[in-house]
């Protein structure tokens, strides 16, 4: 008798089992029915305008810190001039491409002048100058990378000293003393250049002007909006660094010149976008 009563039980137990098992489908069948077509169009709706509003501020974000590693960049290549020149007697590199032979030698250019004092011809490449291809002929290595950045020529200076005998070729092999700056925090030693382009001097009084053909004037734009809201960074003599705004480098004062007649009167030049 108790064997039966225990197998009878047990049959109890897996009909209350099975019960259980079917109810618990019924449940699940009930509350895990598939999306109809107009709720997934909603799902996807919403996904799509989190993306719309995420991506343009994520893109911002990345384009502020290219920004701040161009910044550090120019700054410390201000930085190596300052080092050379405390090297130097205080004057700036000598004027050479690289390439061409003053007196029977091929003088180097600032970076390969400059090399042994910021030890990385990465430092040379902005993030955001990400399609510049460009490599020189030089023979030194840092003269010949892909490279950002330009040195000021000193233009106004020398045509100050040389007047009538002035000329880009005049003054080929010159070196500027820092003397000659009277304002070092207002006065750019490095700025940005355009990206494949070969310059490694900024002559504001070549042509029409290399604040026209030479300069990037807003290499730092935001996603929206045009490249006039922009920004680029510059290096300045005292060793500082910061961003200006298009065309701030000329307007309203010109913070590429040295002598005075210079400084201000270069409202003249029309920077195209």
């Amino acid at each position: 008798m108790e064997v039966k009563s225990c197998i009878g039980r047990s049959k109890d137990s897996v009909v209350h089992s099975n019960s259980r098992i079917r109810h618990e489908k019924r449940i699940f069948s009930q509350n895990g029915k598939a999306f109809t077509l107009i709720e997934l169009l909603v799902v996807m709706g919403i996904i799509a305008i989190l993306a719309g509003l995420l991506l343009p501020a994520l893109s911002n974000a990345k384009a502020a810190a290219r920004k701040i590693k161009c910044l550090s960049q120019i700054k410390q290549l201000g930085l190596a001039t300052q080092l050379y020149r405390n090297d130097s007697a205080g004057y700036f590199p000598t004027r050479a491409d690289g390439i061409t032979e003053l007196d029977g030698i091929t003088e180097q250019s600032w970076p390969g002048s400059l090399f042994s004092y910021f030890q990385s011809t990465n430092l040379l490449l902005c993030p955001s100058d990400k399609h510049n291809k460009l490599i020189g002929e030089q023979v030194n290595v840092a003269d010949r990378v892909s490279r950002s950045y330009l040195l000021n020529g000193w233009n106004d200076h020398y045509l100050a000293r040389l007047k009538r005998n002035y000329s880009l070729a005049s003054i080929s092999g010159k070196s500027f003393h820092e003397s000659a700056v009277r304002n070092p925090s207002e006065t750019i030693t490095f700025g940005e250049k355009r990206e494949n382009t070969r310059a490694f001097y900024m002559d504001f009084l070549e042509g029409y002007g290399n604040d026209i053909r030479e300069v990037e004037h807003a290499r730092h734009s935001p996603s929206s909006g045009s490249k006039k809201s922009g920004s680029s960074v510059y290096a300045f003599t005292d060793g500082s660094a910061r961003a200006l705004g298009f065309g701030k480098s000329f307007k309203p004062v010109n913070f590429w010149a040295t002598e005075s007649i210079w400084r201000t009167n270069t409202a003249i030049f029309v920077i195209e976008n």
